[in-house]
């Protein structure tokens, strides 16, 4: 059985030890935490679209198809993915969402990608605005400057 150690991840940095507490409360939180660095320092279209979880368009001309997901990290997607269907099932928000778009009659694999593609976002915020992060940020993580003695 594989064990999520946030000192094994990235040799150890106390940003990424931080990052790895607040992603524990996802199932497959470790795979992104070692997977997906980034998360947490992009925007919420941009790591979507890093991940392979935005949606892009597929028109031409006047014919509007619906859209798709490509590229990416398809480990990452899949780990969403995998924390999605687990989410609906025990995440009362999640579920609120998921059974919204089905009521609206979307597809219930597009509804579960939505509800990923969701979940992304919302730890994406949490992870940029988590308080431990930003307590260790203040003590000289990357991009700070240390006070001369």
């Amino acid at each position: 059985m594989v064990r999520c150690q946030a000192g094994a991840l990235g040799g150890g940095a106390q940003d990424v030890r931080a990052r790895a507490m607040v992603l524990r409360m996802v199932s497959s939180g470790c795979t992104l935490a070692a997977e997906l660095p980034e998360l947490g320092r992009l925007g919420r279209r941009q790591i979507a679209a890093f991940v392979g979880l935005a949606p892009y368009p597929r028109d031409s001309g006047v014919l509007r198809r619906t859209r798709t997901i490509w590229g990416g990290r398809a480990v990452v997607r899949t780990a969403l993915y995998l924390a999605a269907t687990s989410g609906v099932r025990c995440n009362p928000t999640l579920r609120t969402f998921d059974q919204r778009l089905v009521a609206a009659e979307k597809p219930r694999k597009a509804a579960l990608t939505a509800t990923a593609h969701t979940l992304l976002t919302s730890l994406n915020g949490t992870v940029t605005f988590a308080p431990i992060t930003r307590s260790l940020a203040v003590g000289g993580g990357p991009g700070t400057r240390t006070p001369r003695r």
